[in-house]
């Protein structure tokens, strides 16, 4: 299963870099947003066609 790490900005400003499809899921629910300008469904899209392409 293949991951492109997504940069995400925190409410309060600062940047993160996440390295899992869960750990961008959870944390744009909890109001962390994309830096660059992209949806998170395409985010979660292409990490869930990654992993049924590995089974």
């Amino acid at each position: 299963m293949s991951f492109k790490a997504v940069t995400l900005v925190a409410p309060d400003g600062r940047e993160y870099t996440t390295d899992s499809a869960v750990e961008f899921n959870n944390l744009t629910n909890k109001g962390y947003r994309p830096k660059a300008n992209i949806k998170p469904e395409t985010v979660l899209a292409r990490a869930a066609e990654t992993k049924s392409d590995s089974k």
